[in-house]
Parts: C-alpha cells; structure tokens; sequence
C-alpha cells in the first residue's frame, strides 16, 4: 500500500497540467510523434494521439534520446494492433510506468501499452474491444493468438480479457472505477510480477483431478485457454465464417455442454446461433 501511495504521488506531479502542457523541441517533434516529452521532466513522457506503423520506431527514437524515463502518460484513442503490441513490449522491457490521467484516453490498442506497465495507474478512460481489419480468418486467429498470448504475460486479469472479446470491434467497453478494482486494473511495483486474483475468485475451492485423469502441463493449459478464447472471439464471424470454423476445430463425437454430439449437430447448433 505505500509504494502504491508513492507511485500516486509520483503521477500527482503531473496530474495538475494536462496533455496540452506536453512538449518536445522543434526540430526532434516530426521525429517522435506521436510521442512527446514533458516540460521540465525528462523522465516523463507522453503517448498522445494515434498509433500508426512508425509510432514502434518513434518510441525507440525518444527513449534513446531519453533513457531517464520512468513512466509514460498515454492519451490516445488506439490504431496499429501490431504497433502497439511491438510499443507494449518495450514498455515491459524496461519496466516503465503507464499512466492514464484524469480526462484522457486510452482505448482499443492503447490498452495494451498500458497493461504492459510494470506499474499502471487508470484515472481517465480505459476502453477495451475486439480487434478489426481482418477478412482473413486465418490472420484474424494469429493477431489473437498474439494478443492473448501478450496479455497473459502481462498478468492481465481474466475478465478484462473477457469484456474485450465480448464487445463487437464497433463497441468500446470502458472499465468503471469499481472494475478498475475489482479486476486489478491498477496496480503498484511491488505487485508487478504476482497478480494475485480478487477475494471472490480466491474463495473459489480448487476442484481435484479425477484419478484417471494425466497431469496437464502449464503449456496444455495455455493452449486450451486459448482455444476456447479464440472459439468465444468468432462469435462475432459470419455464418459462413463460423460455420467453416466448427467443421475444423470440433472432433467426431465431441461432448458438448454434457451431451455427446456428433459434429454435424455441432455446425447445425452454431448455424442456428448465427441465425440469431
């Protein structure tokens, strides 16, 4: 509770201006767009606006002509999946903190360069959906798997994931204060590397293994998750989309919600839930 309480004090330094405060000089401004740096604090830096193709090589650019910096603030309404991924992982690397203040954004893309904060801090709006721009199923499945793979690293919790792959990539769903809270949204140095999950999902008992049932390695486990994410994510697809989709990925028979089905009624069971 006290680094967290110093780590708030660190951003209410900053929380007294606004993004219009940010500044870089002239001649280095094309070059670190969208990026900026604060006035009078170097260790400080700010990701305002979009993140297109160069943002990643931008971000390099500032952090080397900064290498003092401790923390970024982030106002930006999202763009490049994959920049903001290459952006977030540098984020990780160094262990910088991420910050949204009062009265900005961070949305869609954003949102992972935020979660990719060794400590983050959310005052304004954190907005999460599913990703867009690909036709392609196949494209669409491995942009997830990043993402999914990404997050996990990041010990993002389970239901930020959730609500992100819920919302249609037309939607935003923007994370109240309460859930900021409640899913650990927030969240200081010392617990950087041990999320630990609510009091409510703690109290859940541990169900024991059948006897004949083999051990299930970690690298299992993370396949099956996501599997079952990437299923959840192609709710949204076409029909025909989710239909090809179920005639690849489900066995002949399969148990189905306690029912043995054969695949057939499997892809009639999703044609219906497409029709809906």
């Amino acid at each position: 509770m006290l680094r967290f309480r110093a780590f708030s004090a660190f951003v209410a330094v900053f929380i007294a201006g606004s993004l219009s405060a940010v500044d870089a000089n002239a001649e280095t401004a094309a070059d670190f767009a969208p990026f900026r740096v604060m006035n009078g604090a170097d260790h400080v830096i700010a990701l305002d606006g979009p993140i297109d193709f160069r943002a990643p090589l931008a971000f390099r650019r500032i952090l080397a002509a900064y290498p003092e910096t401790k923390g970024i603030l982030l106002n930006s309404a999202g763009g490049s999946v994959q920049g903001a991924l290459l952006i977030a992982e540098e984020v990780h690397e160094k262990k910088l903190a991420t910050i949204v203040l009062p009265g900005t954004e961070c949305m869609s893309a954003c949102s992972f360069v935020f979660f990719a904060g060794d400590a983050r801090l959310a005052g304004g709006s954190l907005g999460v959906h599913q990703m867009s721009g690909s036709a392609d199923l196949k494209n669409a499945q491995l942009n997830l798997s990043d993402v999914l793979e990404t997050l996990a690293k990041y010990g993002v919790h389970q239901g930020v994931i959730t609500r992100m792959l819920r919302t249609p990539p037309e939607s935003m769903y923007v994370f109240s204060q309460q859930e900021v809270v409640e899913l650990g949204i927030n969240r200081d140095r010392q617990r950087a590397d041990t999320v630990s999950a609510p009091a409510a999902v703690q109290a859940v008992p541990t169900p024991q293994p059948l006897q004949q049932a083999s051990a299930v390695s970690v690298e299992q486990e993370q396949a099956a998750k996501k599997f079952v994410l990437s299923l959840i994510a192609a709710g949204s697809l076409s029909k025909a989309g989710l239909i090809d989709l179920s005639g690849r990925v489900y066995s002949d028979p399969v148990e189905f919600y306690g029912k043995q089905l054969t695949r057939r009624e499997i892809i009639e069971d999703k044609a219906k839930y497409a029709e809906k």
